[in-house]
């Protein structure tokens, strides 16, 4: 007899390491889309009272920057979940228009 993950798990033992490994991806997820840490019950995400707070063209600098940090650490500390992270903050730069604060040269105006 072959060795395989059913038969070392029966039907019941397998749906919970699926449905575990699935909290995990979406544990993940949620660490890089919207993490818990800047979400407060009751109040606006982080990132949207910061645009209220010091403006729209502050934030879109906080994006570009935060961007650069997450894709230069992320050999060295938390690999795909940086790139992912770094993406999620590109992508808001261009939802918040960060592509109209650049200079005569095509570079961001910091």
């Amino acid at each position: 007899m072959s060795l395989s993950i059913d038969n070392i798990f029966d039907k019941s033992e397998m749906d919970t390491v699926k449905a575990i490994d699935e909290r995990r991806k979406q544990m993940e997820n949620n660490n890089v889309d919207h993490p818990s840490h800047y979400n407060r019950e009751g109040a606006k995400e982080c990132i949207e009272e910061m645009e209220m707070i010091f403006g729209r063209r502050a934030v879109c600098t906080f994006c570009l920057l935060n961007a650069w940090k997450y894709r230069y650490r992320a050999a060295d500390k938390n690999g795909l979940e940086d790139l992912k992270k770094s993406d999620w903050y590109l992508a808001k730069y261009e939802e918040l228009g960060g592509d109209k604060y650049v200079d005569a040269w095509g570079g961001p105006v910091l």
